[in-house]
């Protein structure tokens, strides 16, 4: 099997959605090959997050999206999805909790605090770029089911392509949202939009804004650039999602249980793009021990794309990212857009490339940007057999921390729990564990949902769901895994499911640092 045959169904694997025999294929490859296996934990890790602290799923659309970055990769490099914890993990968090469904959290008052300050962020970002001929406002609307919904504004550029919409219930019974997930289609994308043509959906992303009007729900549609400079977007609404006026619920909605409003609203969006600036960069530096070259400078009207890549000296462990919060300039900060989809991390030639996305500098024209690093996120090649039957519970030690099998339930499939003690000073953050078959069962493969303790530089502990959307108020944070619940599945015709040991390939850890590189854009 080729890494690119892997990578092209890894999220079918993820979901379970291959033959038996492919599942086999696939956890062999896995299990042979390093960045293959990288892409595999980082996005279950990041499901991991996600269903553990009570977020919705990840939709249907989010994994298209995913796919259509993996094929955006030239042939002569390899795509990748590396670990990207922070900014990449939040960033699809921060997306799914404004696909509409209600989110709990303990800093309810803070997180609506937030919300509201990035509707406002949002209008006024808008407004500018209308102001200065890079976007256009629209405002068609179309009455349907005594619900209106109008699109207000769109702004277009070489990168993405935003359309902000209301929708009123003029009856005032309830609150309607774009479902993300089905009712919303492009008809003509194949034709106006540079997506692949396996891609079904038509939103890369979705974000819900703030609203204080009475029944009338705000946001903002994610979707590829348009192919010409302008063109018509047929855009069809068949189904609306029914929503609570705010995020106020205690319970998360799953995504087969959400309430539809039926009806047809259609329309023809004028669409103008406006160019990008690119700018070729050659600014080299040394960055723990490594060679970084920032490369690329995309400035967009909606988004900058920051372009570097590095190498791995050491052969002990590896750089997966650098920790990048935002880039200065002229005092003024532009912090990592986590609405938007897209970049990525890519290896060719002994250097790794990773795109990052900011807040769009393209009205302020800084003539000089100041990137801050604060650190990286390594990975730790150390490798370690266990025999153990499974039989029954047990402890083992690794890098002076206890592992303990728990809730052992043997069948097909098999589950247990694995739980890693937390003390003051653990080497690792998350480790990279995998399950023999060394009784050569024909396996499905293993996955896990995990749950995490979140602690700063000075050892304070806290709370994931309190703090995850915080965690830019916290000195040096890193995200420990204390306990995950595994489940091993087989072919049908397999009884039971029995492991004959486990093995660490090593772990993940964050090291933190203060370095900032300046890049003359003049």
């Amino acid at each position: 099997m080729s890494c690119t045959y892997c990578e092209e169904r890894l999220i079918d694997y993820i979901d379970r959605n291959l033959e038996a025999e492919e599942m086999k294929e696939m956890e062999m490859h896995l299990k042979n090959n390093a960045d293959c296996d990288a892409e595999y934990r980082a996005m279950n890790e990041m499901i991991s997050v996600i269903k553990e602290e009570k977020l919705p799923s990840p939709p249907p659309l989010f994994m298209n999206a995913v796919r259509e970055k993996v094929q955006q990769a030239k042939p002569e490099r390899k795509r990748s999805l590396l670990y990207r914890p922070g900014a990449w993990v939040a960033a699809i968090v921060f997306s799914f909790l404004f696909v509409g469904t209600a989110f709990a959290t303990n800093g309810f008052n803070d997180l609506l605090d937030w919300w509201i300050a990035i509707a406002d962020d949002q209008q006024e970002r808008v407004d500018q770029t209308i102001e200065h001929g890079l976007g256009e406002r629209v405002n068609i609307a179309v009455v349907d089911q005594n619900v209106k919904v109008t699109i207000t504004d769109v702004v277009a550029d070489d990168l993405q392509t935003y359309i902000y919409y209301e929708i009123e219930d003029l009856a005032h019974e309830k609150h309607l949202m774009i479902d993300f997930h089905e009712g919303t289609e492009v008809v003509n994308k194949n034709d106006v939009l540079m997506v692949h043509e396996y891609v079904d959906h038509s939103l890369r992303s979705h974000m819900r804004l703030y609203s204080d009007q009475d029944h009338v729900v705000k946001g903002r549609m994610g979707l590829a650039p348009i192919k010409g400079e302008e063109g018509f977007i047929s855009l069809q609404l068949n189904e609306l999602e029914v929503v609570s006026a705010f995020l106020e619920e205690d319970e998360v909605t799953p995504i087969e249980e959400r309430e539809l409003y039926a009806g047809e609203w259609s329309f023809e969006i004028p669409v103008k793009k406006h160019p990008a600036i690119v700018k070729e960069l050659d600014v080299e530096t040394e960055v723990a021990g490594n060679l970084l070259r920032f490369t690329e400078l995309t400035i967009a009207p909606t988004i900058t794309k920051l372009t570097y890549e590095y190498t791995n000296r050491d052969q002990h462990e590896s750089v997966l990212q650098y920790l990048i919060s935002g880039i200065e300039g002229d005092g003024k900060t532009y912090e990592v857009d986590p609405f938007s989809m897209g970049g990525g991390i890519s290896s060719a030639g002994g250097f790794r490339s990773q795109e990052l996305l900011f807040e769009s500098i393209f009205l302020d024209e800084p003539d000089v940007l100041k990137v801050e690093i604060d650190g990286a996120v390594l990975e730790v090649f150390d490798e370690a057999s266990f025999p153990y039957d499974f039989e029954q519970e047990e402890t083992f030690e690794y890098l002076g921390t206890t592992l303990s099998f728990e809730n052992i339930d043997l069948g097909n499939p098999t589950t247990f729990t694995l739980k890693e003690d937390l003390g003051s000073n653990r080497e690792f953050e998350s480790l990279n564990i995998t399950y023999v078959n060394g009784n050569d069962q024909s396996w499905y493969g293993s996955y896990s949902n995990g749950t995490g303790t979140l602690v700063d530089a000075s050892g304070e502990v806290y709370d994931v769901a309190e703090y995850f959307f915080r965690m830019h108020e916290l000195k040096q944070p890193r995200i420990y895994t204390t306990e995950s619940f595994v489940t091993i599945e087989a072919e049908d015709k397999v009884e039971m499911v029995q492991p004959t040991g486990f093995e660490i390939n090593g772990y993940t850890k964050r090291k933190f640092f203060d370095q900032s590189i300046e890049i003359d854009l003049k």
